[in-house]
């Protein structure tokens, strides 16, 4: 069969046809010349390109060469001619237009056949490759989307404000982002798993286990919930061994788990802040509300004391008794005057002062108020900025740190009182919640004493907590201090650690404006005035009414405003003196004294106030310079007062 099909003429020739018609693609024969005129081409050209063979070949109308893209066609030529020249075989992918101008990519494989003239002539395969182009290209768009997908997602994990890390169903870690290196100081190389994790996070094992068992527990409860996101707050340990209070937030989309960690510390610390000025605020009204009661009942207290002492001359024991009475009225008004420093609602005369020559001359009686063991270092600071300050008002605040710093050394240790000129910026204030921005005089109490715990700390500006024992301290002394330096718009930190001291500073704003104040001194001598007294607790009223008299004044008494300007209408006589509440249910006392002195225009005006819930009214009197008087007041304050106003010239009515 072979012979028969190698030496019959026709069968061969259609052997040949149908081989060639059965190929893919174009065989072709063409001259190795610009064009690459086609001797000889398969019926696959048709498919390929569009043209018959007859349309190809010959006609010269269209050439092959012609087919080429016009970019391509430079590539070609060049890869055929260097092919020809070392007697190699060319392989070449490119594209052409077919005729109804569709863009193809073709494979091509060829080489010179015999020599024909100058140039020779190609044999070759022609094979439409465009799936196969497309699909690579498709490929190629893909690969570049996921590495583009890729780099975005790194570069938003590396962008993120928060903690990530990626890990698989394994728990092994794919992923921490630089945040996440910043807050805790491991890099991925540290924690290649989720359980390695949990040993670094949490290096004391019963915390870990709880923290385990947390986990646990939000899990189930998410999933109950049906919630995609497991959330719960913890603190986690640094590489630097520092704690951080973390919100810890996980979801998986069932091929990884995506981790994110909040950095909550500050907000905490902020939010405790907050609450505790909240609850000082509070606790502050709540105790001048009861100084303010206590107060009314002290005024009577010691003015009936002092009262009844005039009258027991003759009976010693009854004026022991008495004595003791006012002794313990007395230590009890110091406690109220505690309780309003506290409050921010003591009566105060602030002035320009300097509190390096304020300290000066209150050195010598704290040096005895610590003792023997205790070494004062004084470390004034040179040219300091003045505060508006009552000077009194230094003596309490020294003078109960003290207390505290001997407390804390057990009888030998330092105690510093340093002082300095420090400004407060933006960035320090936004860390310490309540603290204004500005120029402040600083003034720091420190001791090498055994400290305070952290546990106390938050605690130790409310009125009558202590560390000591109940017979030791009241309780009161950093209250007054907070609340003397909230009063003066002042700021305080306390800074303490355990067995090795505790520092307290106070920060009071700057002044520059000049204070003058004037003091008189009058003799406290009677000459039967006559005075309005007002005051709307019956029991108050009729003490100082009697105190008055005793004193040797005539005395109007009214309970209310109403009543003390009817009383004001129908005097024919002048009233010398207003004594008045400064706050009253129908009428404050300002007022009142307004009105009163369109009836007595010679009438002078003293106020008088324990707590009130309207400081702004009793601090402008006492700014103005009017005439005042804190409650509870004992005889002699009242007398030595009553006769320097009734002495002072007529625009010194109030």
């Amino acid at each position: 069969m072979n012979e028969n099909f190698l030496n019959g003429s026709a069968e061969r020739e259609e052997a040949y046809a149908n081989l060639l018609a059965n190929l893919p693609g174009m065989l072709y024969r063409c001259k190795n010349e610009q064009g690459y005129p086609l001797e000889f081409v398969s019926e696959g050209c048709y498919e390929l390109t569009g043209y018959t063979p007859a349309e190809l070949i010959g006609s010269g109308k269209i050439s092959y060469g012609d087919l080429i893209h016009p970019e391509d066609q430079p590539l070609v030529w060049n890869s055929i001619q260097e092919a020809v020249k070392k007697h190699l075989p060319f392989v070449l992918e490119y594209r052409i237009f077919t005729k109804d101008k569709q863009l193809r990519w073709v494979w091509e494989k060829g080489r010179a056949a015999i020599s024909h003239g100058h140039n020779g002539v190609l044999d070759g395969i022609i094979i439409d490759i465009t799936s196969r182009k497309e699909a690579e290209e498709a490929n190629r768009k893909t690969h570049e989307e996921l590495v583009s997908s890729e780099a975005r997602f790194q570069m938003l994990t590396e962008l993120a404000p928060v903690g990530i890390i990626i890990s698989d169903m394994n728990q092994r870690v794919l992923h921490v982002n630089q945040r996440f290196t910043d807050l805790f100081g491991y890099s991925i190389a540290d924690i290649p798993s989720a359980e390695k994790w949990l040993l670094l996070a949490y290096p004391d094992p019963v915390k870990r286990e709880k923290a385990r068992q947390e986990w646990q527990l939000r899990v189930e409860t998410a999933k109950l919930n049906r919630e995609e996101i497991v959330s719960y707050e913890t603190q986690i340990s640094c590489k630097d061994g520092s704690l951080r209070q973390i919100d810890f937030r996980t979801s998986s989309n069932g091929e990884l788990y995506f981790v994110i960690f909040t950095d909550i510390t500050e907000r905490n610390r902020m939010e405790r802040q907050l609450r505790m000025a909240h609850k000082m605020e509070s606790v502050g009204r709540l105790a001048g509300g009861i100084a303010h009661d206590f107060n009314n009942m002290l005024g009577v207290i010691i003015g009936y004391s002092e009262m009844a002492l005039d009258k027991a001359k003759a009976d010693a024991e009854l004026i022991e008794d008495l004595n003791e009475i006012l002794t313990a009225g007395k230590k009890s008004r110091e406690i109220t005057k505690q309780l309003l420093a506290f409050a921010r609602e003591q009566m105060i005369n602030p002035a320009k002062v300097n509190l390096n020559e304020l300290v000066d001359g209150l050195l010598s009686m704290l040096k005895k108020l610590l003792g023997e063991g205790s070494n004062l270092i004084w470390l004034p600071h040179k040219d300091l900025w003045p505060v508006k300050l009552d000077h009194t008002q230094l003596g309490q605040i020294l003078a109960n740190l003290c207390l505290n710093s001997r407390e804390a050394i057990s009888g030998s240790g330092n105690v510093i009182i340093e002082t300095s000129n420090v400004l407060l910026d933006n960035a320090y204030c936004f860390e310490h919640q309540g603290f204004v921005p500005g120029e402040y005089a600083l003034i720091a109490v420190s001791d090498n004493g055994c400290g305070i715990n952290e546990e106390m700390l938050p605690h130790i500006f409310e009125p009558f907590f202590t560390t000591k024992g109940l017979a030791v301290g009241t309780g009161m002394g950093l209250p007054t201090v907070y609340g003397i330096v909230k009063q003066n718009n002042g700021f305080i930190n306390v800074y303490s650690e355990l067995n090795r001291g505790t520092s307290v500073k106070i920060y009071l704003p700057r002044v520059r404006e000049t204070a003058t104040e004037e003091r008189q001194q009058a003799s406290a001598k009677s000459n039967s005035e006559l005075i309005l007294l007002v005051e709307d607790e019956p029991t108050l009223m009729k003490m100082t009414k009697m105190l008055l008299q005793r004193l040797g004044y005539r005395v109007l008494a009214a309970g209310t405003p109403d009543c003390a300007v009817e009383l004001a209408k129908s005097q024919h006589e002048s009233i010398k003196l207003l004594i008045t509440d400064v706050v009253m249910p129908e009428m404050d006392g300002v007022a009142l004294a307004a009105q009163i002195a369109k009836i007595q225009p010679e009438i002078k005006t003293l106020f008088m106030s324990g707590y009130t819930n309207s400081m702004a009214t009793t601090n402008e009197i006492v700014e103005k310079g009017c005439n005042f008087i804190q409650k509870p007041f004992s005889i002699e304050e009242m007398a030595r007062l009553i006769a320097k106003i009734l002495h002072q010239p007529a625009k010194h009515r109030g």
